[in-house]
């Protein structure tokens, strides 16, 4: 699908320099596109808080007009992480 970001293959632990760089990736990504994003955490082991703000003004972004932003894959740590902070409805299947 033209929609799915595989996070994990290219940022394994999303921290340091390496946020920077998801930041711009992601931003470059979801401009690219104009319906929903799925975004595949499959073997992302750690997040930094600049990558978490990044995922979430994307998400608050795509709500404004009318889209989607789903995580899928999420290890429990990433997903206790997105829970804390008010962002479980981006993870698949919860609400």
């Amino acid at each position: 699908m033209d929609n799915v970001f595989a996070v994990g293959k290219k940022y394994p632990e999303i921290t340091g320099d390496r946020a920077d760089t998801f930041s711009r990736d992601l931003d470059e990504f979801e401009k690219s596109l104009s319906g929903d994003i799925l975004l595949d955490f499959t073997d992302v082991t750690a997040i930094s808080s600049i990558a978490m703000g990044s995922l979430f003004a994307t998400y608050q972004k795509l709500m404004e007009e009318g889209r989607k932003l789903t995580i899928i894959n999420t290890c429990d740590k990433i997903s206790r992480l997105l829970r804390m902070v008010n962002m479980a409805q981006v993870i698949d299947g919860e609400e």
